[in-house]
């Protein structure tokens, strides 16, 4: 499908270039999600791909790899997280949107504590190679194929400059990808709203590499890696409150931006959403 230009809607006669932008929206949404409906045509199709992810002991172990690596990179250990005192009929009371932050960025002890929240908690060893080693973590993934990565952006005490970081569930770490990305940048990369950026603790950025989940799933893999996102603004939410911290799901950002600071093409590799976070 071809991307339009502006000339393209002001050239339409009879209606305003804002309903045909709003009406071909739509028939993306329409065609997207008809082209990931199940069927019983295709059925037989999904089940030999996930059949070979289940029982095919070279899928098996590559499935066991989902994760990016850094080499020769900055790493930061975190501390061990602390755990939150709080009952989770209380967390969920107190979870609630902020945009009002104060301008203390977030200590590695409380980056500790929130990503805790998405941190490897089970492994398992399957018995059709036991070379392979596979992992769970506190959120649902379709198959476990973990398609969503997880960076954290942090400013400095001015928050004049940022500093772009990978987090790894598995290990507990953060790895530095990028050492300078200035608070200009990042103002436009939240589509200019400077009140979120200016004074928060923290944005957490989540991508898919959308292809560990195609490859089992085909397009409703799609799907099943935007379902997986949501559950993990749901755990940074719940737990932020649980920590007194002030957050904001974000949807409103430019994607080749953020593309930009976390190093990743936008196409292999691609920007989902934004978390804000920051003490109240």
């Amino acid at each position: 499908m071809n991307s339009k230009t502006i000339s393209y809607y002001l050239k339409k006669e009879e209606t305003s270039a804002g309903m045909i932008y709003k009406e071909e929206q739509q028939n993306i949404v329409e065609v997207f999600h008809e082209n990931t409906k199940q069927s019983h045509t295709m059925r037989p199709m999904l089940d030999r791909s996930i059949f070979n992810h289940l029982y095919n002991p070279a899928q098996i172990f590559s499935d066991s790899r989902n994760n990016k690596n850094y080499f020769l990179k900055p790493e930061i250990t975190l501390p061990e997280a602390r755990p939150v005192d709080m009952s989770f009929e209380n967390v969920s009371l107190k979870r609630e949107s902020c945009r009002a932050f104060n301008s203390a960025p977030l200590s590695d002890q409380e980056l500790s504590d929130l990503l805790s929240s998405l941190r490897v908690t089970r492994y398992h060893i399957p018995d059709l190679n036991k070379k392979a080693q596979l992992t769970f973590r506190t959120y649902a993934s379709a198959g476990g194929l973990y398609p969503v990565e997880i960076y954290v952006l942090r400013p400095d005490h001015t928050h004049t400059e940022w500093k772009a970081y990978h987090y790894a569930p598995k290990t507990h770490n953060l790895t530095m990808i990028n050492s300078c990305i200035k608070q200009a940048k990042v103002i436009q990369s939240l589509q200019d709203h400077k009140e979120y950026s200016k004074d928060c603790g923290a944005i957490i950025f989540l991508t898919g590499v959308l292809k560990r989940s195609l490859d089992k799933y085909g397009a409703l893999g799609y799907r099943f890696s935007l379902i997986e996102a949501g559950g993990i603004l749901q755990q940074l939410g719940l737990a932020s409150a649980g920590m007194g911290l002030g957050t904001l799901a974000w949807g409103g950002s430019y994607d080749n931006e953020i593309c930009e600071f976390l190093k990743i093409d936008g196409v292999d590799e691609t920007f989902l959403t934004s978390f804000i976070v920051g003490h109240k």
